[in-house]
């Protein structure tokens, strides 16, 4: 699936979405039998533990960062091409049930029993269709510039502006990039109609 503009964009600015990076991420939230109800503590050992029981399915490789919810759950940050893998799951949610286990297995280093499982799906979401940007190798911060600049360019009323992490330089893939720029663009609204609305 992919955004398309009517009009299309200008060569230029279609050229440079292309150049940048587009990638996925998604988070889980794991809560085994024995998770500790009283929140706030470290993560579990962050390391496979030598003939451990649990099988481990193919996309746990993609988990970059775990880290103990403020409730006790485990928060599994799974990136890149392992992220579509994680979710592809029965609807029942039966099959990532059992590769959490895997890996709740190996991380506590006993057989844990049912594993409650949340997940968010960013990558099927209609209005995001990804996760995050970033700067590819062939792309640069000005890339990113030319994504925030405003349509029809050099326009002193331009008529199409452009929010969102990917638009924001210094913080871009972030969410706090994402509303900053909304407040960007607000501000360039403001400035473009002060005077003509009250």
């Amino acid at each position: 699936r992919a955004l398309r503009f009517s009009p299309p964009l200008p060569s230029k600015r279609a050229a440079v979405v292309a150049r940048c990076g587009w990638g996925l991420v998604e988070k889980l939230h794991l809560r085994d039998d024995d998770t500790d109800s009283g929140g706030g503590g470290a993560a579990p050992p962050l390391r496979v533990a030598p003939g451990a029981t649990g099988e481990l399915a193919p996309w746990v490789r993609g988990v970059y960062q775990l880290s103990a919810t403020a409730d006790g759950a485990l928060r599994a940050w799974v990136v890149g091409e392992h992220a579509p893998r994680a979710l592809a799951v029965e609807p029942d949610g039966a099959a990532i049930g059992a590769a959490a286990r895997g890996l709740l297995t190996n991380l506590r280093r006993t057989p844990v029993g049912s594993v409650a499982v949340a997940a968010t799906r960013w990558a099927e979401h209609e209005r995001c269709l990804g996760s995050y940007s970033y700067i590819a190798r062939n792309s640069s911060a000005g890339d990113i510039e030319v994504l925030a600049s405003p349509l029809p360019e050099g326009s002193v009323a331009p008529r199409l502006l452009f929010a969102g992490e990917a638009t924001h330089s210094l913080q871009y893939a972030t969410t706090h990039g994402a509303f900053n720029s909304g407040l960007r663009e607000a501000a360039r609204l403001v400035a473009l109609y002060s005077g003509k609305v009250r």
